[in-house]
């Protein structure tokens, strides 16, 4: 059975944000350039250069530069705004927010994000950073999910047991990954489901939408 909770841990992209409107906005330039779906995403956040990126090893505009470098022919027109990754074009889920502050009034809430070095920046920018006790990103630490160590730096950042910590987070491989080092977790779907299992778990006193 599962140990008492005092910290919720919470991935940002997809979680916090509605990361579709990045895949959306990458599938019409796949459109438009006769690329396969998905070919343009999979660019961007995987391969070296995004782990190096989101790792602190090299900065934003190495990581473009070294994207631009590698593309064959042209380098499609548009595609700036993603320089910093895809949050900032992502927008902010709102319910998931409502249930961070209520969480947080029983619970310690973080976050934990596989993220470049911008990410502190735009959750200040966002009116986000205050909501929570405690941040952790791969590209400030050096370390990123599923990497066991990342989890037990967040317990530690968190001041708790790690197996007094919850994640949410949206990608199988990182909850998988928690739950092997002691972590509790929640694999992400909506925030209607989360709620659920919150309430499911005792974690909230009542629904908050």
């Amino acid at each position: 059975m599962a140990g008492a909770v005092k910290a919720i841990v919470f991935d940002y992209g997809a979680v916090f944000t509605f990361e579709w409107r990045t895949r959306k906005f990458l599938a019409e330039h796949d459109r438009a350039l006769g690329l396969r779906p998905g070919t343009l995403f999979q660019y961007f956040f995987s391969g070296e250069a995004w782990e190096l990126v989101s790792t602190g090893k090299i900065s934003e505009d190495e990581y473009f530069r070294r994207l631009q470098a590698g593309w064959e022919g042209p380098w499609p027109a548009g595609l700036e705004e993603l320089r910093h990754g895809g949050a900032p074009l992502e927008g902010i889920n709102g319910r998931v927010v409502r249930l961070a502050v209520a969480l947080r009034r029983r619970h310690k809430v973080g976050l934990l994000s596989n993220a470049t070095i911008s990410l502190r920046g735009l959750l200040s920018e966002l009116g986000l950073l205050d909501l929570f006790d405690f941040v952790v990103i791969s590209a400030e630490v050096g370390l990123r999910k599923p990497d066991p160590a990342i989890f037990h730096l967040t317990a530690i950042v968190a001041e708790v047991d790690i197996s007094e910590c919850l994640l949410v987070d949206d990608k199988e491989r990182n909850t998988s990954a928690a739950m092997a080092v002691g972590m509790q977790a929640i694999r992400f779907r909506s925030a209607a489901q989360l709620q659920r299992e919150l309430l499911a778990r005792g974690l909230l006193d009542a629904p908050v939408f």
